[in-house]
């Protein structure tokens, strides 16, 4: 990162300096030799570059990091979500309310495939040093889907289960 800093301080000494020429020709001089020292400097830090086509082969890279970290946080953050949406279903069932419970669990299926969807779109930016960080974050939404169609199905068969002992204790049987 130091050096895109220096090279975004050169540029910024730069307007600096064609400001200063119509003020002092002299400010303006130690101005464009320390813009010139501080791309010296950055440039030392793209050692075996080749200039411009280096610095936004750089840039490129790290626009595409900054995409797939961005898209990697969100998927989480909907994750983290999720999870509260399985605490309130967990509520919901405790009270009784299982129509609520269910709505919830939904809630989080579709959180989990949100959060799969943000992966799924920095995966595709990622450069392959990110790579593992994509499936481990893809495994653990797959895992909240899966969890919340297991609830779900736990919750069909409660509600089959009462049914038969309704059917079964009833008066009629």
């Amino acid at each position: 990162a130091s050096g895109y800093d220096s090279y975004l301080d050169g540029a910024a000494l730069l307007e600096r300096a064609e400001t200063r020429i119509e003020e002092s020709v002299d400010d303006a001089h130690e101005t464009f030799v320390a813009a010139t020292e501080t791309f010296d400097a950055a440039r030392s830090v793209f050692t075996g570059t080749d200039g411009p086509d280096a610095l936004a082969s750089e840039l490129e890279l790290g626009e595409r990091r900054s995409d797939a970290l961005r898209a990697l946080s969100s998927g989480y953050v909907t994750l983290l979500t999720a999870h509260e949406s399985f605490e309130a279903a967990a509520s919901d069932i405790e009270t009784g309310d299982y129509e609520g419970a269910r709505a919830s669990l939904h809630d989080g299926a579709r959180m989990a495939g949100d959060a799969n969807d943000a992966f799924d779109a920095g995966d595709a930016v990622a450069p392959s040093e990110l790579d593992g960080l994509f499936e481990t974050a893809t495994e653990r939404a797959d895992g909240v889907d899966a969890l919340a169609a297991g609830y779900l199905t736990l919750l069909d068969a409660q509600e089959h289960v009462r049914a038969g002992e309704a059917a079964l204790f009833d008066d009629e049987f």
